[in-house]
């Protein structure tokens, strides 16, 4: 008996912790709770990328070119703080084919992947990402599908794949039908490969066969019909395709309570939510507040609803103006943070996209001069990539633009065919199929649960540049000596301090394929050549893809040749002992080709008294107008108008100059001034030289490191055939930025055909987006 009323006592006690924390947990989830779980949980800012390849189908022996731009969306500005992009190609069996490291500044960068041996023809997938994007579920990168198009490929291209397999969804706006009110229902109807199929004559039927509605789809296999759900009944929908196949689908089951949410986004200036419940709701509804949340990434806004009796329907009117820009989701809450309904809307007044419009062409003998304006925007630096493709190309197919990258794939589920129709044109048509599509794609890709109990944690350090770690074995070296870090050709001279063997340095950009020398100095300020123990960070490693499944989540696997770096530095054995390393990289000689213009002004900076001064302000005593900013360098002629060309041991710079920021006039050995055709030639001092046959350093070459983008050439196609039209290249501009009129212009070179498309894709400093198709002819 005893035993038995301790198991009972035992029961209850059980049962009374099980009903304490359902307490604690209803008080928990309240909206109070909520208003500070939600911030929280979206604390942590993923990246955005979007990748802008130059074309989606290659031939044999082309190169891929790129610019990647990535984005905060939350505050709807680049990702400034970002450097380190990986891009990737993998097989259509998710197997990584090749993969480089990009570097990103202002959230811009660019690069180049050539099309070798290794790429048969077939389907790949070219992905950018970051270490960061990693600590986040529904982030993790850009991926395009691109093509290698051979005889193999193009076979396929000509064959016609027939199909019946349809996937009609059915998908109340509410997310449930209600019985007794009027339902919203969107609808959209896919075949085997999700292309959306045009639906000719719907009808909703009730369980009698009595036709109730009609109703038809757009050109993407959406639309959506109205229906009070009738207590007693049920209902089925018919459609009749184009190729005049039929389907029949029965509705979900209404159930009896509820709240219905159907939304209005066609006015210009308000957003209109109808709510609407039934009798036997209604009781339960009065004197609880409930509670409209207009959020995304961590912002939110709310407005309080309160039921009345004998008041089945309320009509909210929201000025667009309140709600935040570009996309918004819009959930119904009731006082402990339930969602009942649930809807994603896009605000088309307030957002960042912005227009690039066509000013003007000046046709030459060679090229075409295309000039461009950007209207409403001033002072705000904007950076554009231009793809230049013959008018009847069939090589940019299914890109994704800008715009639909940063502004509706982070919030919806599933593919979004023909992504770049949604901000082609503002005009009615096109945003009631916008709505539609956020309509038809269901609720916020997060979970509610996790927002108050699994916010992201950081698994996955947010990279800046590269960081090398080492550990020096060598009892001869003083706690008081330093650490030298050399790199001539990345511009790099540092030191560290020294602490217990071990050092430390951060932040770099080394470039691949150059060198990096190592030295330790001591207290006299005597270099000393030192073995030293070293790994350098991030590594390279082998990816794999999942092409089966969601496909941007993928699995890393160290490789193989980067075992002889030791993580941890605590087995000397295992580590890499810096010893002789055959230097390959080298600082490019003099041209004199370069010089041979008989108005160079030749300028010995070697006796200047003021060294450690930058250089840049030096042109300006040459007849250039010189300005900078916190990021940027701009050198142009006298008038301020055109940029001026300068070359860096031979390299052409293309109105970049950052590099320039930190050049000092104690560093350049020489510079050559023209101002009749507005360059400027610098060499810089060959310090590499007298490193390399220095005895007190040990050097060592970098094999995996930032990847230099090169200048874009066109390709020799062959005039006797189709490849140019159907996949040949023009011309790609990766780096478009405007001037001081908010104009930009590009040459087109003149050739095989008279009539292009240019796709353009652009983001400015301020956040803005741009997306424009423009035909020239």
């Amino acid at each position: 008996m005893i035993r038995r009323n301790i198991n009972s006592l035992q029961f209850i006690f059980q049962i009374l912790i099980i009903v304490s924390c359902l307490n604690v947990n209803a008080q928990l989830n309240s909206i109070d709770h909520l208003e500070n779980a939600y911030p929280t949980y979206f604390k942590f800012e993923p990246e955005t990328i979007y990748t802008h390849l130059n074309k989606t189908k290659f031939l044999n022996g082309e190169e891929i070119w790129f610019k990647t731009y990535v984005y905060n969306n939350k505050t709807h500005k680049p990702y400034n703080s970002t450097t380190n992009l990986y891009v990737s190609i993998y097989n259509e069996g998710g197997v990584l084919i090749i993969n480089k490291l990009i570097k990103t500044e202002g959230g811009i960068g660019n690069g180049n992947i050539k099309i070798n041996e290794q790429f048969l023809p077939g389907i790949y997938y070219l992905q950018s990402t970051t270490n960061w994007t990693r600590n986040f579920k529904h982030y993790s990168g850009y991926l395009q599908k691109i093509e290698v198009v051979g005889e193999e490929v193009s076979s396929k291209e000509n064959a016609t794949i027939q199909t019946n397999k349809y996937d009609l969804q059915l998908l109340p706006e509410s997310g449930t039908i209600i019985q007794d009110v009027t339902n919203s229902i969107g609808f959209k109807i896919i075949d085997s490969s999700g292309k959306g199929i045009v639906i000719k004559s719907g009808t909703v039927v009730d369980k009698d066969d009595k036709i109730i509605t009609n109703f038809e789809s757009n050109e993407f296999g959406m639309g959506k019909f109205s229906l009070n759900w009738e207590i007693n009944n049920n209902y089925r929908v018919k459609v009749v395709l184009e190729n005049e196949n039929t389907l029949e689908k029965g509705l979900p089951i209404a159930k009896k309570k509820g709240i219905s949410m159907v939304l209005e986004n066609s006015n210009a200036s308000s957003l209109f939510i109808k709510l609407e419940t039934n009798n036997l709701t209604l009781p339960g509804l009065i004197n609880n507040d409930f509670y409209l949340l207009m959020h995304r990434d961590g912002l939110l806004k709310k407005v309080v609803v309160k039921f009345e009796e004998d008041k089945l329907e309320y009509l909210i009117s929201i000025p667009k103006s309140d709600l935040l820009a570009g996309v918004n989701i819009i959930t119904l809450m009731d006082k402990f943070a339930k969602p009942i309904s649930e809807r994603i809307v896009f605000n088309n007044l307030v957002n960042p996209i912005k227009e690039v419009r066509l000013k003007n062409i000046n046709h030459k003998k060679d090229s075409s001069i295309v000039r461009f304006k950007i209207d409403g925007l001033k002072d705000i630096k904007n950076n554009f990539s231009i793809s230049v493709l013959p008018h009847q190309s069939k090589a940019y197919e299914n890109q994704a633009t800008i715009l639909s990258t940063f502004l509706l794939s982070p919030y919806v589920k599933g593919n979004i065919e023909n992504p770049s129709y949604y901000f082609k044109y503002s005009d009615r048509k096109v945003l009631y199929n916008l709505d539609l599509l956020l309509l038809n794609q269901g609720w916020r890709r997060f979970n509610w649960h996790d927002v108050f109990n699994n916010p992201p944690k950081v698994n996955f350090p947010f990279e800046t540049g590269f960081q090398v770690k080492g550990k020096i074995n060598n009892n001869d070296v003083k706690q008081d000596s330093k650490i030298v870090l050399s790199s001539p050709e990345n511009m790099l001279h540092l030191n560290a301090n020294i602490v217990d063997g071990a050092f430390t340095f951060s932040n770099l950009y080394i470039a691949d394929s150059t060198s990096v020398y190592f030295s330790v100095k001591k207290k006299n300020g005597k270099l000393v050549k030192t073995p030293v123990y070293y790994t350098i960070y991030p590594r390279e490693t082998l990816t794999i893809l999942d092409t089966t499944g969601i496909s941007l989540f993928y699995k890393r696997v160290p490789k193989t040749r980067m075992v002889t770096y030791n993580q941890d530095f605590l087995n000397p054995k295992d580590n890499n002992l810096l010893d002789t390393v055959i230097l390959k990289a080298t600082i490019n000689p003099k041209n004199e080709l370069y010089l041979n213009v008989i108005s160079s002004r030749y300028i010995n900076l070697s006796k200047s008294d003021f060294p450690n001064s930058l250089l840049f302000y030096e042109f300006s005593k040459y007849g250039f107008y010189v300005t900078k900013n916190n990021s940027d360098v701009y050198i142009k002629d006298r008038r301020g108008n055109a940029t001026t060309t300068v070359y860096l041991d031979n390299v052409a710079l293309y109105g970049d100059f950052a590099f320039l920021r930190d050049l000092k006039i104690s560093e350049v050995e020489e510079i050559y001034v023209n101002k009749r055709v507005n360059t400027i030639h610098i060499f810089t001092k060959n310090v590499s030289e007298t490193i390399k046959s220095s005895d007190n350093y040990q050097d060592v070459l970098v094999d995996y490191g930032f990847s230099i983008a090169k200048q874009y050439y066109t390709p020799r196609y062959n005039i006797n055939s189709t490849d140019f039209i159907d996949y040949g290249a023009v011309n790609w501009i990766p780096n478009a930025t405007t001037d001081k009129n908010n104009e930009f212009l590009i040459k087109i070179p003149n050739g095989q055909t008279k009539e292009f498309n240019l796709y353009i894709e652009g983001m400015g400093a301020d956040g803005s987006l741009f997306s424009n198709v423009v035909n020239v002819h």
